[in-house]
């Protein structure tokens, strides 16, 4: 029902300051709960609420640009380079395009590798699922009254700030 987006690299000082973008379905996320989760993000994490919880070809565009101006600053000093899998999003035109322009620089992983190549997959998505599948069924058990989307998102919040920006050496 959601899409997130994720980021993450080797050095530390940078790791916290990634965009991590969550695309939520519109049917399952009401006006006023967008307006409540959007008052508890930290300043890289982005809640669009879309017709379908998933990522575009124009979204993708949108989020190449504020990872490059995030990254700007380092690019000095670094050059970044995206890891992606082969999805048709990712080699979109315009897609290719915005990376050209924002002077980010990709490698594609092959098809059926990824688990073995992408660092998402072989050092966060393990204990980052794990993370989700721990708090979800505590939140289940509590019986909160408060809305299954919005415990949720909260969750997804936790893991990227236990998981995503928790660990010194991700890579």
């Amino acid at each position: 029902f959601f899409t997130h987006v994720g980021f993450i690299c080797d050095d530390v000082a940078i790791q916290p300051l990634l965009p991590q973008v969550i695309f939520v379905s519109a049917n399952l996320l009401t006006n006023s709960e967008f307006a409540r989760i959007q008052a508890e993000l930290p300043s890289n994490v982005y809640v669009k609420r879309m017709k379908r919880g998933w990522n575009n070809k124009q979204e993708h565009c949108v989020i190449l640009r504020i990872l490059a101006a995030i990254l700007r600053p380092f690019l000095t000093t670094r050059q970044a380079i995206l890891l992606f899998d082969a999805a048709p999003l990712h080699l979109a035109d315009e897609v290719l395009e915005e990376l050209r322009m924002q002077e980010l620089w990709f490698l594609v992983i092959p098809a059926r590798v990824t688990w073995m190549l992408q660092p998402l997959d072989t050092h966060a998505f393990s204990k980052y699922k794990r993370y989700l599948r721990n708090n979800f069924q505590d939140a289940l058990l509590a019986g909160d009254a408060t809305p299954l989307i919005l415990r949720m998102i909260r969750i997804v919040l936790g893991a990227i700030r236990h998981i995503l920006q928790g660990y010194s050496c991700l890579l």
